[in-house]
């Protein structure tokens, strides 16, 4: 019995901390969102479990300047398919310009830098 709960807790625990979900490899997320075509860069990602066996993810993605609101929408619909088949239910993506200020940092860091938060 302590063995089943000390596995319930521990999944418990990296539920209510936010930690990324066993099974999940963000090198393999950000690549599947790199390959679509129109994506210059992927930063500030995060995946964490809402709750046991349902992913979410947030991140920022640059497209190109000369990228029309519809195209940005297409590019956005099969950045959420691809994401889909990586086990992530959910996916809140900011989309950015290449002027828009930010580090190159991949990974979301929890440190707030001048002029992005």
């Amino acid at each position: 019995i302590a063995l089943g709960a000390w596995k319930i807790v521990k999944q418990t625990i990296g539920i209510l901390m936010e930690g990324t979900p066993k099974g999940i490899s963000l090198e393999k997320v950000m690549e599947a969102i790199h390959a679509v075509k129109g994506v210059l860069n992927v930063h500030d990602l995060h995946v964490w479990s809402i709750t046991s066996g349902k992913n979410a993810l947030s991140c920022h993605v640059v497209l190109n300047n000369q990228i029309s609101f519809l195209e940005s929408q297409v590019i956005l619909r099969e950045i959420e398919s691809k994401l889909q088949h990586q086990e992530i239910e959910h996916a809140t993506i900011q989309l950015e310009n290449e002027e828009h200020p930010h580090d190159e940092s991949a990974i979301c860091s929890t440190t707030k830098r001048e002029g992005h938060h």
